[in-house]
């Protein structure tokens, strides 16, 4: 019989923070939440009135609440789940991991990457997981298109094309500013991933974010960055303030061999972890002739799948030691690394 992981999260800041719980307590083979930690009251607050997406429950109902000292003294903990605002993840994952535990840390990974190499070097010395909450890595969609890429049929990569944008509120848009690179480094971060992913590290990176002026506010709302490789060229767009942007993400992978069409990248008419659905449209160079083409491709559907269920149970599975992480530590420190540069701020 397997083991449930004893987990406590830290913060409740981050947009994932509750849908992480919800995640959890439907993994309840694998998980056993001891309990949250939150230090700031009004975000305790929130959280307490936070509904479940499918809007069945309150998320936190029943839980029960530690400060982060309490945290750091407690003994019997499997893992720690960090959940803060994005500024402070780092931070409280460095005393997590100077603690002894398994972590895994929402995204992005701040915005010292000086301070996420510190964690990263803890994590490395003392072989505890850490385990990076870039949920695309586990869409069915997106899993396939690094299969295709792996084995050779897409032939050699020279383009990710990758759109996230979406229509946020003024609030929201002004909340970017607490972040050098704003939507780029907010949503961007998970595009990143995909590119570094697809094609690995480029030789140049060319930041371009700029602000719309969308109801005056001076914000980085218009995240765009181009990544130059020796046999081409890739790009990111994350948009605050794209009317209907979110129907239009999408992910375009090609190769020398063929090409592979994310559209939607997700789908969700349900719950986080009930109705999560992908489409993609692939089509592969005919054999005979590199100028032509199978008449149609073909389209796929992906799904239903949980938003963040195949990640967690990746996550419960590395703790155990019954799986190898796939995305190491030095993978991590280089999708941080392109996307501060993205962003504009990378100083090391």
């Amino acid at each position: 019989m397997k083991k449930r992981l004893r987990v406590v999260q830290i913060g409740t800041a981050h947009d994932h923070a509750g849908d992480h719980i919800d995640t959890m307590r439907s993994l309840s083979d694998d998980y056993e939440i001891i309990g949250v930690c939150e230090p700031d009251d009004e975000l305790r607050k929130k959280a307490l009135n936070h509904i479940s997406y499918d809007g069945s429950h309150r998320t936190y109902n029943g839980l029960k609440w530690f400060t982060f000292d309490e945290v750091l003294k407690m003994e019997g903990i499997d893992a720690a789940v960090v959940e803060s605002d994005e500024l402070s993840l780092v931070g409280y994952a460095q005393k997590i991991a100077d603690k002894g535990l398994p972590i895994h840390m929402d995204k992005p990974c701040g915005s010292d990457y000086g301070a996420f190499e510190r964690l990263v070097n803890t994590m490395r010395r003392k072989g505890l997981p850490l385990h990076i909450g870039y949920m695309y890595r586990y869409n069915a969609a997106v899993k396939y298109c690094k299969e295709l890429k792996e084995s050779g049929k897409l032939g050699d990569i020279f383009s990710v094309e990758a759109q996230m944008s979406v229509y946020h509120d003024s609030e929201k848009r002004k909340w970017l500013n607490k972040f050098n690179g704003g939507m780029m480094f907010f949503l961007g971060c998970h595009l990143v991933d995909i590119v570094y992913m697809m094609c690995g590290e480029p030789e140049e990176i060319i930041p371009l974010n700029i602000s719309t002026n969308n109801d005056g506010i001076n914000s980085l709302d218009y995240g765009f960055a181009v990544f130059r490789y020796s046999n081409g060229l890739s790009f990111v767009k994350a948009c605050a303030s794209e009317v209907n942007g979110f129907d239009r993400r999408q992910i375009v992978v090609t190769g020398t061999r063929g090409s592979f069409v994310i559209q939607p990248i997700e789908e969700r008419t349900g719950g986080p972890d009930v109705e999560e659905f992908a489409k993609a449209h692939v089509t592969f160079c005919d054999e005979g002739s590199k100028h032509r083409f199978e008449k149609a491709g073909a389209d796929i559907k992906f799904g239903p799948f949980g938003r963040y269920t195949e990640m967690m149970l990746d996550f419960a599975e590395i703790v155990r030691g019954k799986r190898e992480n796939k995305y190491s530590y030095d993978y991590e420190l280089a999708v941080q690394r392109i996307l501060l540069k993205a962003c504009g701020n990378f100083n090391n």
